[in-house]
């Protein structure tokens, strides 16, 4: 086991201090006996704040008191900003990562270049990367486990498993703070704010995204501070601020190198977003015109949605047939890669076919949602809302209940753009 020179932070020592000194007459010389120190030593330690990993394990072990539990009641906030405790049971690979970084059981190390290659696979193959993750854990340094658990909270975001996603970026946003990675922290607080915004709880997650923004350019991350701005550019929309979204979305623009693909696509889609809401469909879809031309750097799911962008402003512009033809593209490509989005363009599909008053292949389109039925199991209100279009039968089908079932398989955050999801995955 190596002893390991980390710091711990001043929080964590003070309320160390504050529990030897709950323990009554000669509780510090004791503890300094355990430590194998001089008197005095403790008192100048705790005072200046200076105590290093492998003494304050050695504290808590003496004190016996459970290091994973102390660490997480005591650990301070990233720069006092309070995030609330997930709740719920932890996923086992966030719990077994948390025990590890609570110690001084370094690993090898993964290197960056496998986790570069797991959080890609997280897009794609997001139940894959998640069996990889687990059998990593134990190989992982202390210092590559926050960002292992960030890809881990990315990964069960992908599979519509927010409460476990939560835990994950919960525990890489502590982690970080463990490690004294300030530059980790204000990343994963970005990583974060997705599934705030999932929860539609768009002002809490404005005030993640600026706090990120603050400690990324303090840290000098350029980067992270670009795709800062763009998460502050979404969370500004939601709250219809779209004045100041379209700045935002400038700023992450001016700032993202030309090799960030999936990020200045999808700044410009947002652009586009904010101009359809104010009315101008002209320069919405030039918006869509600079997203495209990244579009050969694009995975297929996020192309899939560039096109059901594209196809929305169609109809929005009562060009059904446009709308329909693309939204057969998306469908056709977001079945293979992403059921829930695949559901929510199949609802699209049906109302377009409604509109144009082809009840019948409407109907069918419909019946084509069974197949997502088996997928989609673990989200009960997604497979509850399939089952009610389902049982409509073909008289019952109507634009009405099309708009229902839709929104009962949105999220808050979905509802705000109405017909399209667009997510970006937060990269490290």
């Amino acid at each position: 086991m190596k002893s390991l020179q980390k710091e711990i932070s001043r929080s964590l020592i003070e309320a160390l201090d504050r529990e030897v000194r709950n323990r009554g007459h000669g509780a510090i010389t004791r503890l300094e006996q355990a430590l194998g120190q001089s008197t005095g030593w403790w008192r100048y330690h705790a005072e200046v704040g200076n105590l290093d990993l492998h003494r304050f394990l050695v504290a808590l072990d003496h004190l016996g008191l459970d290091p994973v539990l102390f660490i997480r009641r005591h650990l301070d906030s990233p720069d006092g900003l309070e995030l609330d405790q997930p709740r719920g049971p932890a996923p086992k690979i966030v719990e077994t990562s948390w025990q590890r970084l609570c110690s001084e059981d370094d690993g090898p190390g993964l290197g960056q270049a496998f986790l570069d290659r797991v959080d890609q696979q997280r897009y794609h193959e997001p139940t894959k990367a998640l069996e990889v993750l687990q059998t990593m854990v134990s190989f992982a340094s202390l210092d590559e486990l926050p960002r292992l658990l960030a890809i881990t909270g990315a990964a069960l975001r992908a599979q519509m498993d927010f409460a476990g996603a939560e835990h994950g970026y919960y525990a890489a946003i502590q982690g970080a703070q463990l490690r004294r990675d300030q530059r980790g922290v204000g990343n994963f607080l970005r990583w974060y704010s997705y599934i705030l915004l999932e929860r539609g709880q768009w002002e809490e997650a404005l005030r993640v995204t600026e706090r990120a923004t603050a400690i990324l350019a303090r840290e000098g991350d350029s980067l992270g501070l670009a795709k800062a701005c763009f998460e502050q550019g979404q969370c500004l929309y939601y709250l219809d601020r779209l004045p100041e979204a379209l700045q935002a979305f400038q700023a992450a623009l001016d700032r993202l190198p030309e090799h960030e693909a999936q990020y200045r696509s999808s700044a410009f889609q947002f652009c586009g977003l904010v101009h359809r809401d104010s009315g101008q469909l002209q320069k919405a879809v030039g918006c869509l015109d600079a997203a495209n031309s990244y579009s050969d750097s694009l995975s297929p799911k996020l192309n899939a949605k560039l096109t059901w962008f594209r196809a929305s402003i169609l109809g929005e512009l009562q060009d059904w047939e446009q709308e329909e033809r693309l939204l057969g593209k998306t469908i056709q490509t977001l079945q293979r890669t992403h059921y829930g989005e695949a559901a929510l363009a199949t609802c699209d599909l049906v109302r377009n076919l409604l509109i144009q008053d082809r009840p019948m292949e409407a109907f069918e389109v419909a019946t084509s949602m069974r197949q997502l039925v088996e997928p989609l199991s673990s989200n009960r209100l997604v497979s509850a809302a399939i089952a009610e279009l389902l049982r409509s039968g073909r008289e019952g089908l109507t634009l009405a209940l099309v708009q229902k079932v839709q929104s009962q398989m949105q999220s808050e955050r979905q509802k705000k753009a109405s017909w399209y999801q667009l997510r970006v995955e937060a990269e490290y």
